[in-house]
């Protein structure tokens, strides 16, 4: 996340860098509502990268059940997030919608929190509605999650063990790239 970290700020210096001060006037005049979008989006990209660094440092017990479920849900939520400030950030500076669903890490770690954290209750992926579960004890490590879930439409119950580790790892090198990308054709287009 260090690296990530780096390159948004990077994108924040050169939005906001003091020898470029019309920057806001030359490619958002008149357009505030887009303007206070990219503001908001380096904001939220920086905050849940600030939050994605603190997880990456902590250690978790397998004793503190509540406070291992309270940082996987928020280290989640953060990713959700983060991922919404890059499809903002990639639509300003490079004028094309972010389609997360054909990015492969993005999109297996946005199903997954959408599946286990985000709407467990009911979940809709490909026309199946799914209700699921994660075994709190596994998540001491986040390398071995144990998850449930209940395929509602075909009435199966099923059971599967990810490494969350290794989901994220993934996700942090997609999102990087599409960063790089960003900076790239900001500073060729967005002098």
């Amino acid at each position: 996340m260090k690296t990530i970290l780096k390159l948004a700020c990077e994108i924040r210096e050169h939005v906001n860098d003091p020898g470029n001060n019309v920057f806001k006037e030359k490619y958002f005049n008149n357009k505030t509502s887009e303007w206070n979008l990219l503001c908001c989006s380096m904001d939220t990209f920086q905050d849940t990268a600030l939050a994605l660094r603190y997880y990456e440092t902590i250690n978790l017990h397998w004793k503190k059940v509540g406070k291992n479920i309270l940082i996987f849900y928020g280290i989640l939520q953060a990713i959700f997030l983060q991922q919404d400030a890059v499809k903002n950030l990639h639509k300003i500076f490079l004028n094309e919608k972010l389609e997360i669903h054909k990015m492969p890490n993005l999109n297996k770690i946005r199903n997954f929190r959408n599946k286990f954290t985000g709407h467990p209750l009911e979940c809709k992926q490909d026309k199946t509605i799914y209700r699921s579960i994660i075994a709190p004890m596994t998540l001491s490590n986040h390398k071995n999650i144990i998850l449930g879930s209940w395929d509602d439409t075909n009435k199966k119950a099923g059971y599967e063990t990810i490494d969350f580790k290794e989901i994220y790892k993934e996700y942090k090198q997609e999102t990087k790239s599409i960063l790089k990308k960003i900076i790239e054709t900001m500073k060729k287009n967005w002098p």
